[in-house]
């Protein structure tokens, strides 16, 4: 066979019709002026072209180079609304970007698939091997460059390249999406200085004399009642009625009874993790921050020894020391008598049904030392008989006073207690003939009372049941029939809460410039984060990734053009038409097209002529696949391709 080809070949030399082969090397100039000159002799065939350039297929390549510039301005557009506030101009670039994704990979697409037939057209005309050039031509996806790289079995770099290329695709649609450019909220973290009612307020009180008792004592009673009456909602809450933050004490281990740690308080909607029914007067920052400072405050410790029935005579002949004189005649007197006495509402001149007494010898102590603990006793009328004194619950407690700093955590005003260390409590002068008004003056015991010796109090059931709920009219308490602890902690509440009443008026209003509070409005550093609102945020990993696959697909672009149009063959890798290309079937039929024609212009030429793949050895034991127009099955013996036949 071999031989024979050698023959054909020899044969095809004597004949001077058929022109020399052309070599793959590129000519030098005198060669191609020797071409020109003897192709100029000869007579051009009919219907013979010469490669053009496409005006349109250039001015097409010129719009691909400026799409990718399209997507370079996107991306500056966004990199420019980093970190600038939300607006009418980043929403649309946002919007842009929710079209990118989309817009993009046919973009990439265009661009990608036209340059690697444009590096095959253009190497092709010096020669390449057909494996590279089916590798260059037929990748036009993804898919397509996978499926060269596992058929062909060529692993090569450039099919390589060619995957890594279309997997561009996807990844830079993705860097152009919402993941370019996100809204976040952006904070500012300052130091400012938040303010808050120090504890100094508690070194004075109006109570401690007539003409002042006269002008506040119903606006004390209006703060202490209005406290002691809140919902349950409210009285468990970390503020109260008025919005102030309540100071709470964390649960200290036995070890831990003078530490100086911070600890967290229990987050809980309970009304006994609080000292105090009132919360601390501050003032924080705007609506669209956070804080968190630290406030100085003092509170009353109270610890209870006994919680007892018994009458006020058995009381009277225990006492083992004289009892501080009350404003209302009781208490232990120069004589040495001892008079237990309930005291009398000013305007019935009614006694009421509880009464508080302090130790002489301990409230000696507590003026030279505050550290030094009073001693007290709280009794309330218990409705039974008794052959001596009236029947009473007594409880026998110490009172000391604690200094307490507590963290607050704002959103905006709204504060709330999140953690606590102890502190020395600091009280001048005022502040304990203060703490003496409270405890002799029997307004303590005047609060909440029922104006009728036969009936309770408001103080006695929420001591009694831990809050106030309907006063029966025949209700009394036993208080000595709760167990000691919820006493105790109940008792520190209301006392806390009237002596905080007692000592200023800022708690329901928050002025802390007026004449009274000013004095008392101390300043605290505070960690001060601001939201500064929705900002733009440019995400630069994707921006870097996006920049860089867009440059990427400027440089195909600009290659495709500039190959595009130093190319000098047609444009016939891909189309269907090529195959008429010295197509034997298709001479005799006025279907000779220059080979000149790109594929496009070649299938519209030939457009209304019908083709099949056939067998054009139907009746030979070997068969040969070939692409014919229809209608010549007569003359050449074309048959349907079958799986049974062989074919050479």
């Amino acid at each position: 066979m071999r031989a024979g080809f050698r023959k054909q070949q020899s044969g095809d030399a004597s004949n001077s019709s058929i022109p020399e082969s052309v070599p793959l090397t590129r000519k030098t100039a005198e060669a191609s002026s020797q071409v020109t000159v003897t192709s100029g002799e000869d007579k051009a065939a009919p219907g013979a072209k010469s490669p053009q350039r496409s005006f349109l297929g250039l001015a097409l390549d010129c719009v691909l180079v400026l799409l990718p510039l399209a997507f370079v301005g996107l991306l500056i557009a966004a990199a420019l609304q980093d970190k600038k506030p939300e607006s009418v101009v980043g929403d649309r670039i946002q919007d842009a970007l929710l079209l990118s994704p989309t817009i993009f990979p046919i973009v990439f697409a265009a661009i990608c698939g036209k340059t690697m037939k444009s590096i095959a057209l253009y190497r092709s005309q010096d020669g390449m091997s057909l494996l590279l050039l089916e590798h260059l031509s037929g990748a036009s996806s993804l898919f397509s460059a996978l499926e060269r790289v596992v058929i062909l079995r060529s692993f090569g770099a450039i099919g390589i390249v060619t995957i890594v290329m279309w997997l561009l695709s996807p990844l830079g649609g993705q860097a152009l999406s919402l993941r370019l450019l996100s809204k976040q909220h952006l904070y500012a973290n300052t130091k400012q200085n938040a303010t808050y009612l120090g504890p100094e307020f508690l070194n004075s009180t109006a109570l401690d004399s007539g003409s002042g008792t006269q002008s506040h004592l119903s606006r004390i009673t209006a703060i202490y009642l209005s406290a002691l009456l809140s919902s349950a909602e409210v009285q468990g809450s970390p503020r109260d009625v008025w919005g102030n933050p309540k100071t709470e004490i964390p649960h200290w281990g036995p070890g831990e009874t003078d530490a100086s740690e911070w600890k967290p308080v229990i987050s809980t909607n309970h009304t006994a993790r609080f000292v105090n029914l009132i919360g601390l007067p501050v003032k924080a920052f705007g609506d669209k921050t956070t804080s968190e400072f630290v406030v100085s405050s003092i509170y009353m410790e109270v610890r209870c020894s006994s919680l007892e029935y018994t009458d006020t005579e058995t009381f009277k002949q225990n006492l083992k020391g004289p009892l501080v004189t009350s404003s209302y005649t009781g208490g232990t007197f120069p004589n040495g008598t001892t008079s237990i006495v309930f005291p009398k509402m000013p305007t019935t001149n009614a006694r009421l049904t509880t009464f508080l007494y302090v130790s002489n010898a301990s409230w000696t102590r507590f003026e030279s030392d505050i550290t030094q603990p009073l001693e007290i006793f709280f009794g309330a009328r218990v409705w039974e008989t008794s052959t001596l004194g009236l029947p009473i619950s007594l409880a026998t407690c110490t009172v000391v006073p604690r200094g307490l700093e507590t963290k607050l955590a704002c959103a905006g005003h709204v504060c709330r207690a999140v953690a606590a260390r102890k502190q020395p409590a600091e009280l001048k002068g005022g502040g304990i003939w203060a703490v003496r008004a409270i405890m002799t003056r029997g307004h303590f015991c005047e609060m909440g009372t029922s104006y009728s010796s036969a009936k309770t109090g408001m103080t006695e059931r929420f001591i009694f049941d831990g809050f106030v709920g309907e006063m029966g009219q025949d209700h009394s308490t036993k208080l000595y029939q709760i167990p000691l602890a919820d006493f105790e902690r109940r008792f520190q509440q209301v006392l806390n809460t009237f002596w905080y009443a007692a000592t200023s008026q800022i708690f329901s209003n928050g002025n802390f410039s007026s004449f009274f509070n000013a004095p008392y409005a101390l300043q605290t550093p505070a960690e001060v984060i601001e939201d500064l609102g929705l900002h733009y945020v440019c995400h630069w990993v994707w921006f870097g990734l996006a920049l860089a696959i867009v440059f990427l697909l400027e440089g195909l672009a600009i290659t495709n053009a500039v190959l595009r149009f130093r190319t000098r063959i047609p444009d016939i890798f891909g189309y269907v038409s090529s195959l008429t290309i010295g197509n034997k079937y298709c001479e005799g039929r006025d279907l000779e097209q220059s080979s000149a024609l790109d594929g496009l212009e070649r299938a519209r030429a030939l457009g209304h002529v019908q083709f099949q793949l056939a067998d054009v050895k139907g009746g030979e034991d070997v068969g040969r696949i070939a692409f014919v127009p229809r209608g010549s099955q007569d003359e050449i013996g074309m048959s349907r391709v079958m799986f049974h036949r062989y074919y050479d």
